[in-house]
């Protein structure tokens, strides 16, 4: 089923701006939330809104300074992938359905790196303290 929208005879269009939009409002005293308010859009949607008076906080993050952080584990060596039965409908085996998690968790970090490292977005997957000697995990 689909419904009809009808215009509502608001006066602005596609080629009408943030400021056109708010022209003769003030904002003051008012707080406004804008995601992904770094670039594009976003930012011009800040600048108008600040413009207005509004306090403006921008829920974004810029995406050279982002990374990605699982937890993987040396346990990925007890057990490769089942491919053929990645359901466990055949059997289930904790320790193997725990294996496969991290090898998935390394597979998973290794390939948003790929895409995002361009970006400046990288992905790392971490072994968790102790599994390893660290000095993390050394007491002090």
């Amino acid at each position: 089923m689909s419904t009809e929208q009808h215009k509502i005879g608001s006066g602005f269009g596609a080629h009408s701006t943030a400021d056109d939009v708010l022209t003769g409002i003030d904002l003051s005293g008012r707080t406004a939330l804008v995601t992904g308010g770094y670039s594009g859009l976003g930012l011009e949607t800040t600048r108008a809104l600040a413009r207005a008076g509004a306090h403006v906080v921008v829920l974004a993050l810029a995406p050279g300074g982002a990374r990605v952080v699982s937890v993987a584990s040396s346990g990925r060596f007890l057990s490769g992938i089942r491919w053929d039965d990645l359901h466990f409908r055949t059997g289930y085996d904790r320790w193997s359905a725990y294996a496969q998690s991290k090898t998935a968790n390394a597979l998973f970090a290794l390939h948003l790196d790929t895409l995002g490292g361009d970006s400046g977005v990288h992905a790392f997957a971490l072994h968790s303290p102790g599994q390893h000697p660290h000095r993390c995990s050394k007491s002090r």
